[in-house]
C-alpha cells in the first residue's frame, strides 16, 4: 500500500486500530464526565432512573394483569428503558465499566467511582421504591399479580438457579 492511500485511510498502519483508538477516547470522554459529576447530578439523574425503571415495572405489571402474558409484560417494560435512555438518566447496572475507562485513563479518582456507584445505587433504589409504593397504593386490584411476580424472584434466591435460561422454565411450570 501507498503512503499515499494509508494517508487517506487513518493515520496509523491499519484503519481498524484508529477506530478502536476513537472509540476508546469517547468511552473516556464519558466515563470521565460521569465521574466528575456532581452529588447532587449524581442523585438526581440515579433517581430519575430509578423513577423510570419503576414505570416499565407499572407497565409489566400492569399488561401481565390484564393478559396473563409474561411475553407481552416483558415488551411493556422496556419502556422504562426507553425513557431511561432517552432521558440520559442513570442506572445502576447500565455501562458501568465505562466509568472505570476513565478510571485507568486517570481521568478520575476511586473516590469519585465510588461517589458515582454509591450514589447511584442510592438513588435508583428510592426512585424505584416510591414508584411501588404509588402503584401498590392506586391499585389494589393488581396485588395478586405483584405478589406472584415478587414471589418468583424470592423463590429462586441467590444463585446459578437465578440464571435467565432457569428461570423460564421456572416461569412455564407456574403458569
Amino acid at each position: 500500500m501507498s503512503d499515499e492511500r494509508r494517508s487517506e485511510i487513518g493515520e496509523s498502519d491499519a484503519p481498524v486500530e484508529d477506530e478502536v483508538v476513537e472509540s476508546f477516547d469517547a468511552v473516556v470522554e464519558e466515563g470521565a464526565e460521569r465521574l466528575n459529576r456532581t452529588w447532587v447530578a449524581v442523585l438526581v439523574t440515579g433517581f430519575s432512573g430509578g423513577l423510570e425503571i419503576g414505570v416499565g415495572v407499572m407497565a409489566y405489571l400492569a399488561v401481565l394483569h390484564e393478559t396473563g402474558s409474561h411475553l407481552l409484560a416483558g415488551l411493556a417494560f422496556s419502556a422504562g428503558f426507553i425513557a431511561l435512555l432517552l432521558a440520559h438518566s442513570e442506572l445502576f447496572t447500565e455501562n458501568f465499566l465505562v466509568p472505570i475507562a476513565a478510571l485507568a485513563a486517570k481521568e478520575g479518582s476511586p473516590a469519585q467511582l465510588a461517589k458515582l456507584w454509591a450514589g447511584t445505587l442510592i438513588a435508583n433504589l428510592a426512585g424505584g421504591w416510591l414508584v411501588m409504593l404509588l402503584v401498590v397504593a392506586a391499585f389494589p386490584a393488581w396485588r395478586s399479580t405483584l405478589v406472584e411476580s415478587a414471589r418468583h424472584y424470592l423463590d429462586v434466591g441467590f444463585g446459578w438457579e437465578g440464571c435467565p435460561s432457569r428461570c423460564s422454565g421456572a416461569w412455564r411450570s407456574r403458569s
